[in-house]
């Protein structure tokens, strides 16, 4: 092999072994795993050794652990997703109409839409504004430089904004900051997003959050308000569970009753 290390070279060998033991026992392969595994094949030392020659670096175990997690970390900065709810996807049926696929559990890709579709979805964010504004009775609630609408309730801040065609009201959540990534923390998520149909959880950066859309074409505002309500009392209270379990901060540090009428 000549003395290459190209994202050619090594980017399929990595994603192969990242495939081949999430295959085998379905569990989540942190970054160290990724180093042993690559340090463990004939093809990984090779390609591992092939940099250290060309690089000057020297042929022993430190180097090859240090160019391992470089190529590790390299990998995942280019080709990082840190959860399934941010991926996107597309869907059409044989006469090239877009499907809507509820089950998915990901989110549509957003392509730039139409005058009549932005039109229809900036008067359902009005409609989304009076009806939080008659529910919470805050008179002057209104978007932030966002577009979204925020509103705090018990120890966290709910977002809501009107987005994508057919239009839906995309609520999501920070429930936890300072969040240290690890198997147990994915896996929790997992789990939870199992559980659940109308709510979904993720990890970002440091951060969980929750999410939901509801339906909003036509737009109804009683069952807004329903949703809305479920998703803040649901989420309300995963914060502190999630904080008890894996530590952490919420976005309020004091407790305050709902900001919508029961």
């Amino acid at each position: 092999m000549t003395n290459s290390f190209t994202h050619t070279d090594v980017f399929p060998l990595i994603s192969r072994l990242i495939t081949d033991q999430t295959n085998k026992d379905s569990d989540f392969a942190p970054h160290a795993d990724i180093v042993d595994f690559l340090l463990g094949t004939a093809e990984g030392v090779e390609l591992i050794e092939s940099a250290q020659t060309a690089n000057k670096l020297g042929v022993n175990g430190t180097a090859s652990k240090r160019v391992a997690n470089l190529a590790i970390n390299t990998f995942a900065d280019i080709l990082h997703v840190a959860h399934p709810g941010w991926l996107e996807y597309e869907a059409f049926d044989d006469e090239g109409n877009a499907v809507l696929l509820k089950d998915l559990g990901l989110k549509r890709v957003e392509r730039p839409q139409s005058g009549t579709d932005q039109k229809n979805r900036t008067n359902i964010a009005y409609c989304l504004r009076d009806t939080l504004r008659k529910t919470t009775g805050i008179a002057d609630l209104d978007f932030d430089s966002d577009g979204d609408i925020a509103l705090r309730y018990g120890s966290m801040v709910v977002f809501a904004r009107v987005i994508d065609a057919p239009p839906v009201v995309h609520l999501f959540s920070p429930l936890l900051r300072d969040v240290e990534e690890s198997p147990e923390v994915i896996d929790r998520l997992n789990r939870l997003n199992g559980g659940s149909r109308q709510l979904r959880y993720f990890y970002r950066e440091g951060t969980v959050y929750g999410v939901a859309d509801i339906p909003a074409a036509p737009y109804v505002g009683k069952q807004v308000i329903k949703s809305f309500d479920y998703f803040c009392q649901i989420a309300g209270d995963m914060d502190k569970l999630l904080q008890n379990e894996f530590g952490g901060n919420t976005m309020c540090q004091e407790w305050m009753p709902s900001v919508a009428r029961h």
